[in-house]
């Protein structure tokens, strides 16, 4: 028979599962917000304080992909640092 939950030992979360844990989910979630920024706009069309962005297509793809996988990825990760989520109960 085991113990009820709130009597079980606490057990740490390895960092790598941690960083993987918020990496990962943030970079299906910028894959998907730059699917719907790009259905509904073109790249070629961008103005940066009122000038016309020079770069390539590809170039604003990845660039606006890793902007929006930066910000994922501190929602995510400043999430888990408020809630104080790096230890779990053993089963």
């Amino acid at each position: 028979m085991n113990p009820p939950a709130s009597l079980a030992p606490e057990v740490e979360i390895p960092r790598s599962h941690r960083v993987i844990g918020v990496l990962w989910p943030a970079f299906l979630v910028a894959g998907m917000l730059e699917m719907l920024l790009f259905a509904c706009c073109d790249p070629l069309d961008l103005h940066w304080f009122g000038r016309t962005v020079d770069w390539s297509r590809d170039t604003v793809y990845s660039m606006s992909f890793l902007i929006l996988w930066a910000g994922c990825s501190l929602s995510a990760w400043l999430t888990l640092s408020v809630t104080g989520s790096s230890v779990r109960r053993a089963p």
